[in-house]
């Protein structure tokens, strides 16, 4: 027998196609707008939370992130306690948990991430972190998007998990692999992003807890300024992809290292280009900037665009896609 599944906001319609129809059936969408509510998308109509019990719902779908504390407090106020949410689209029969338990564990991540504010990022909590920086980092994470589908990707340095998520959701990667050196990160992005198919490990880019030739893509992301031994870095990461596999990386683009403590290596487009020539197929760099009034920046709009030897100065960033 199906169980009964409700959708929190219409705006989540289309991923009705991705849920298990063996297991539930979508029986309803909730929505806050009075002005939504009674109408239907697709035969399937749109209810208020004080109707949840009318339409004898057991599971609810809440996937947006920004908005779950409010949901979930708004589920428990209405005394909805028994209802089993789920957090990840990706994983429906795996991430399970009733509106009280969620609401707490809500109130634990939002502290980890005020506490770490300034060294660890969820980019996808606009609500605690400056959009503009939120979206310079997934920008990164879903243009490497054009490379993982059906692929075994490995993201080292995967901080809080916002980015191995991306690649699997929006990529449609066949699993991805973060590895993260601070155990609490690790902690958060199990907690939030883990599913069947995504995975979180502590470990450290200088000795790779993957067997060799293990990954189809390897992304890292902000990674490569932060370590001093950057060619055993880059030995590490050969060893482990895959021959003819892909390695996506980016960096800051000679930003000065006074100002960043946490930055142990300055690189330029002509630096970074010899450093990676040297084992791996270059394919091509792009130049990565926010839209921020930062100077930076360079007041250039939000954008990734081919790297050439005449604009490589106004990148903020740099990504490089390079083959093994």
């Amino acid at each position: 027998m199906k169980s009964r599944l409700a959708i929190f906001g219409v705006g989540d319609f289309h991923n009705i196609k991705y849920i298990k129809e063996d297991r539930f059936e979508v029986v309803a969408f909730i929505d806050n707008d009075k002005l939504k509510q009674g109408h239907k998308i697709d035969e399937i109509p749109i209810i208020s939370p004080q109707q949840i019990k009318d339409f004898s719902v057991e599971f609810v779908l809440i996937n947006s992130k920004a908005n779950r504390e409010s949901m979930c407090n708004e589920l428990a106020a209405l005394n909805l306690t028994d209802l089993k949410l789920f957090y990840d689209l990706a994983s429906l029969s795996d991430n399970l948990y009733n509106t009280q338990e969620a609401s707490n564990k809500k109130i634990i991540t939002d502290d980890f991430l005020i506490k770490n504010k300034i060294e660890r990022m969820d980019a996808n909590r606009t609500d605690i972190f400056n959009k503009i920086r939120c979206d310079f980092h997934l920008d990164r994470y879903r243009f490497a998007c054009e490379y993982t589908e059906n692929k075994v990707v490995l993201d080292i340095a995967s901080g809080l998990g916002y980015g191995a998520d991306c690649l699997f959701k929006l990529g449609r990667a066949k699993k991805v692999y973060g590895v993260e050196f601070n155990q609490e990160a690790v902690n958060y992005a199990n907690e939030i992003y883990s599913n069947k198919d995504v995975s979180y490990k502590q470990g450290s880019i200088l000795e790779i807890p993957f067997e060799d030739n293990s990954f189809d893509i390897v992304t890292s992301f902000e990674t490569l300024e932060h370590i001093e031994n950057e060619i055993k870095q880059l030995q590490e990461i050969k060893r482990v992809l895959k021959p003819k596999g892909y390695y996506i990386l980016s960096t800051p683009n000679d930003w000065n290292m006074e100002k960043n403590p946490h930055h142990v290596k300055c690189y330029d487009y002509f630096k970074l280009k010899k450093l990676i020539s040297e084992y791996f197929q270059i394919e091509k760099i792009y130049n990565q900037n926010s839209g921020d009034l930062g100077e930076r920046n360079h007041n250039m709009p939000r954008s990734i665009v081919l790297t050439t030897e005449e604009n490589y100065q106004l990148a903020e960033c740099l990504i490089v896609v390079a083959k093994n």
